[in-house]
């Protein structure tokens, strides 16, 4: 039996790539328990693909797509993407949504959804930079669902419908709790990435430090995969009468030059962090000339204003989303289910062992979260 806390309820899950295998668990939990009280759903990004499924009825659907399309090469390669030579793909990605062994049951999703129920998908529209939200069963389905996951940086093809240009719903609104509050939702039930404690308040300056890590721990990432094959590669290569290409160890070579900049310039710019009296604007500054030496590092074109807009967009609407969540109106009733310690996983570039454990990370959070509230 369901508490009545759960009556007109809106269940709104935050984007974050790979990380979304967390939610992936909660959701299937949920799904084994027979657990759906809500009468809206919400999600950004990877979260939105995580919602679909779970309308839809499809254990296993998210955590396959996670680990069998966004750990590919095609889906994403650090040094063709550094070269420009090829972006996220998520065309090729989202061609397996509905020819893939394992298609998403779009009517199924349509059907389940029955009367007064609301399936959302937050999308960014590039020049307002305001947070949309379209259906995510709709006729357009497809490039919904691929407009909410458009990461500017990363993926360069416009997405256009409804006489708009529309990128990734991360941009304003990564957590879409307010919207559903706008709604008239009171019971609110949010699936975030990060953990409860230390991240409810974090400061600033810690956010912007952890923008860096998180950059800096994608590339070791890549670094590690790449020397674990390194060897059995390069003896293949040996054999092959094809013309010499550029030997792995050159390319490492490269890769670990890179970071040890970077790690250069963090210990350079840890002074400012230091400083706890300056405003937002200051911090962003910093932070945007951080972006920029990083962008002159790869070789990226720095002058683009828009993405610099966008990135400030972001913060600034993620800072709105968290006061909110720390401190929400005396009406609403929220329930924030959260991993209990930091995720394995990154947003790029994860292992699958770390995805795998922290989809089931979330199963436990979600089964411990059944226990709680429901009977």
């Amino acid at each position: 039996m369901l508490s009545s806390a759960f009556d007109h309820a809106a269940l709104i899950v935050q984007g974050g790539g790979q990380k979304g295998a967390f939610s992936a668990g909660v959701l299937d939990s949920f799904m084994d328990a027979d657990f759906d009280p809500f009468d809206l759903y919400l999600g950004t990004s990877s979260g939105a693909l995580n919602i679909a499924p779970f309308v839809s009825k499809q254990r296993g659907y998210a955590l396959d797509f996670i680990l069998n399309y966004t750990t590919s090469e095609r889906f994403f390669h650090l040094p063709r993407f550094v070269r420009k030579q090829q972006p996220m793909d998520l065309d090729w990605a989202f061609n397996f949504i509905h020819t893939g062994e394992f298609p998403l049951d779009i009517e199924k999703g349509r059907g389940n959804l029955g009367k007064g129920k609301q399936a959302l998908a937050c999308l960014t529209r590039t020049d307002t930079l305001q947070d949309h939200y379209y259906p995510i069963f709709a006729e357009d389905w497809f490039n919904i669902l691929k407009a909410t996951c458009a990461i500017p940086v990363l993926y360069y093809n416009d997405i256009e419908f409804d006489g708009h240009t529309w990128v990734d719903g991360g941009v304003s609104a990564t957590i879409p709790v307010m919207e559903a509050y706008r709604r008239g939702f009171k019971q609110l039930v949010v699936i975030q990435m990060t953990p409860l404690s230390g991240e409810v308040v974090l400061k600033r300056e810690d956010r912007f430090e952890r923008l860096r890590r998180n950059f800096e721990e994608s590339l070791l990432n890549y670094q590690r995969r790449e020397s674990k094959q390194g060897a059995s590669l390069s003896l293949a290569s040996s054999t092959e009468n094809s013309e010499p290409t550029t030997p792995r160890s050159s390319l490492l070579d490269q890769i670990e030059k890179k970071v040890d900049a970077l790690l250069a310039e963090k210990k350079r710019q840890e002074t400012f962090l230091q400083e706890q009296t300056r405003d937002w604007g200051e911090y962003l500054e910093d932070l945007l000339r951080v972006m920029v030496a990083k962008a002159r590092q790869f070789d990226f074109d720095a002058s683009n204003a828009k993405m610099l807009e966008m990135l400030i967009a972001h913060y600034d609407n993620h800072a709105q989303i968290e006061a909110f969540l720390d401190k929400p109106p005396e009406e609403a009733n929220i329930f924030r289910i959260a991993p209990m310690r930091p995720l394995k996983s990154s947003s790029l570039m994860s292992e699958r062992d770390d995805l795998l454990e922290d989809y089931q990370h979330g199963k436990l959070v979600a089964m411990e979260f059944l226990k709680q509230h429901v009977s």
